[in-house]
């Protein structure tokens, strides 16, 4: 017998498209993809994925990328939380440019 449990959850894929969905707690960010890559807009092979969780007592609110093979129970993903699916060959966002005239702050030393 299998202990796997039901997680709702919200789904949104790179474009903004989201579902509220029900899936199996050994179901993978890999599996949702596959199944609902073609609504949502979700390319399976060249995705990333960003686990969001709500502020839960005695938790912050959190963001952070999981693994799209790894289960989503192992993954810490629970009932109320999002999975934001974004293409990998996305550039990163990158900060503001100072305004003319003002001084950029130091950077930190990297060596």
């Amino acid at each position: 017998m299998n202990d796997a449990r039901v997680i709702l959850l919200t789904v949104t894929g790179p474009g903004g498209r989201s579902a509220d969905v029900g899936a199996r707690s050994d179901a993978t960010p890999r599996d949702l993809a596959a199944h609902l890559g073609p609504d949502l807009g979700i390319d399976p092979a060249s995705s990333v994925v960003t686990h969001h969780a709500p502020q839960r007592p005695g938790q912050p609110q959190r963001q952070r990328l999981i693994r799209a093979d790894a289960p989503l129970a192992a993954s810490g993903v629970l009932d109320g939380d999002t999975l934001v699916f974004a293409q990998a060959a996305q550039p990163a966002p990158q900060p503001p440019e100072p305004a003319p005239g003002m001084a950029v702050p130091p950077q930190p030393h990297r060596g």
